[in-house]
């Protein structure tokens, strides 16, 4: 759930200050926001998943040894 904290989270809370703690659940929060906003306005993250899925792919099929192609060079601007 989304107020449910990672282990991560629960390790920082163990072990940092807690204006620490606070200033980065800000920060978290605000990232989240903007990728959200990005996500409606441009579909960033879809774009991005797709080209890092692309790249994998490539470098696959340079690893089994079938020519490479150049995945998202026509969407790139």
């Amino acid at each position: 759930s989304r107020d449910k904290p990672s282990a991560c989270a629960s390790l920082l809370q163990a072990n940092a200050d807690p204006s620490v703690i606070s200033c980065l659940h800000n920060l978290s929060r605000r990232i989240a926001t903007v990728l959200q906003h990005e996500e409606r306005r441009c579909q960033y993250l879809t774009r991005e998943a797709k080209l890092i899925l692309a790249l994998q792919d490539e470098v696959s099929a340079m690893a089994d040894g079938e020519p490479a192609s150049r995945p998202g060079t026509q969407d790139a601007e």
